[in-house]
């Protein structure tokens, strides 16, 4: 026991005698700079940028549904839509809610960012219409248009289909939905409409009378 005391007793002294040498010497300039604090800071991609600068925004909707197996006759259909900035600006969240043809509210929520590494944009996708979410293909522009492709499986057959962005403008877009099952040829499926909220409120300035 006597030999433990002895022991710190030597550690306690050891340590006040450095810290007392430590005070001595001069600052080192290195330890003054502040070491950098957080995380990296990592902007968006220019693909994001010019995604976000092309869809972000609140939008009223009209569908218009192609003649089909659940809708003989076609049908149209109204509602809203969504694309606000995901976290820190690296995707895009939509929010979409209409009325459907067949009856029924509609919902759906989705987010959409960019892989580098596909070389295109990617999304997922869920809705109140199936259990599952869906994991779509890669979107890419082509010239002034998103055009998006995916493979799936539905009631047991392989179904293609082929999204389209077009008519982009500080007003709104047109998007277009074409599906093919088991190989066969693309089939225009729907058509939407997206009216940017705040053009739509924008009253037109009433034409000059002429003298």
């Amino acid at each position: 026991m006597k030999f433990i005391r002895m022991l710190l007793v030597f550690c306690v002294a050891l340590s006040l005698f450095a810290t007392a040498q430590d005070k001595g010497k001069p600052a080192d300039k290195d330890k003054k700079a502040k070491a950098p604090t957080g995380m990296p800071s990592v902007k968006p991609s220019p693909e994001m940028t010019k995604l976000v600068k092309a869809l972000l925004g609140n939008y009223t909707t009209k569908e218009t549904h192609d003649p089909g197996p659940f809708m003989p006759n076609g049908g149209t259909g109204a509602g809203q839509a969504k694309y606000a900035l995901g976290p820190g600006g690296f995707s895009i969240i939509e929010t979409y809610q209409s009325k459907s043809p067949m009856g029924g509210q509609f919902r759906g929520h989705g987010v959409i960012w960019y892989d580098a590494k596909a070389g295109g944009y990617r999304g997922v996708w869920c809705d109140n219409m199936s259990p599952a979410c869906d994991v779509g293909g890669v979107t890419k522009w082509d010239g002034e248009k998103l055009v998006g492709t995916s493979d799936s499986e539905m009631m047991g057959k392989k179904v293609s289909m082929r999204e389209t962005i077009s008519g982009i403008s500080p007003e709104g877009f047109k998007f277009d939905m074409e599906m093919s099952s088991e190989g066969s040829p693309m089939k225009h499926v729907m058509t939407i409409e997206y009216t940017r909220a705040q053009a739509a409120a924008t009253p037109k300035p009433a034409a000059e009378k002429k003298q």
